[in-house]
């Protein structure tokens, strides 16, 4: 399980920074393309998603670490 929870944290960041990218970019032209915004919106909540997922799913199969008690 750590090991999923490991590749959607990954995934969801790096799909969450690239709808970043996406939005960025297509509310810099001077008419803003619709079509990149769109792109970019879903990109964004998408990997914000997917990493949220993935973090819960981190949290929940690490072992506590007993080693500072």
């Amino acid at each position: 399980m750590a090991e999923i929870s490991r590749i959607l944290i990954a995934i969801g960041s790096v799909a969450a920074w690239t709808g970043v990218i996406l939005f960025g970019m297509g509310s810099s032209e001077l008419i803003p393309g619709a079509d990149l915004l769109g792109k970019g919106k879903v990109g964004m909540i998408a990997g914000l998603i997917i990493l949220v997922i993935g973090l819960v799913l981190y949290r929940s199969s690490r072992e506590p670490d007993l080693s500072t008690k």
